[in-house]
């Protein structure tokens, strides 16, 4: 009797351990195929967002292109523009190739801004620049071709600045506007 009843003690032990490991095993198997199709479904769906939403140009893009004139001291020349309607729409590896087919170094793009960057060893067409000729100051306009034009003689030595703006004198100052270039002559006049 002592036998049958240990014997039944052990089976109905055999069949809870045997019930609850199946129970265990099925439910860690069915948690880790959801947990992998959800990171499977997570993947896809970050995926998706990257490519829905690539930077491109629109219609509100400002576009600064920045003529960088390296002859005398390096003088800068902003301009912004809206985007073409051939622009439009271009995401960053179109836009750079565009650009630089048209010489220009892409520095920033965003949908909001693109700068644009091109040097060019020249002075800068229709500006005026402060140099030196002979030992005094000389104001000279810059044509279409980017030819030193003479102006005007100031009669004012170089040799009375003070050595870094003699310097610069001697390079070429590069300026947009002639009231600039009075500011500055007569800056170095007082």
């Amino acid at each position: 009797m002592f036998n049958s009843k240990l014997s039944k003690v052990l089976l109905i032990i055999s069949i809870v351990v045997i019930t609850f490991v199946t129970s265990y095993i099925y439910t860690f198997k069915r948690t880790n195929d959801k947990e992998a199709s959800e990171i499977a479904k997570t993947k896809v769906n970050a995926e998706t967002l990257n490519n829905d939403y690539k930077i491109v140009i629109n219609n509100n893009t400002k576009i600064t292109k920045i003529n960088r004139y390296t002859m005398g001291m390096v003088f800068e020349k902003k301009t912004e523009e809206k985007p073409d309607s051939n622009l439009i729409g271009m995401d960053k590896d179109e836009a750079e190739k565009y650009f630089k087919n048209i010489g220009y170094l892409m520095i920033e793009f965003t949908s909001k801004d693109v700068i644009l960057v091109r040097e060019k060893n020249s002075w800068c067409p229709g500006a005026f620049v402060v140099k030196d000729n002979d030992g005094y100051i000389t104001i000279y306009d810059v044509d279409n071709n980017s030819n030193l034009i003479f102006k005007e003689n100031t009669n004012m030595s170089t040799n009375m600045l003070p050595e870094g703006d003699k310097n610069e004198v001697i390079k070429g100052k590069t300026y947009e506007t002639m009231d600039e270039v009075k500011s500055l002559i007569s800056e170095y006049a007082s």
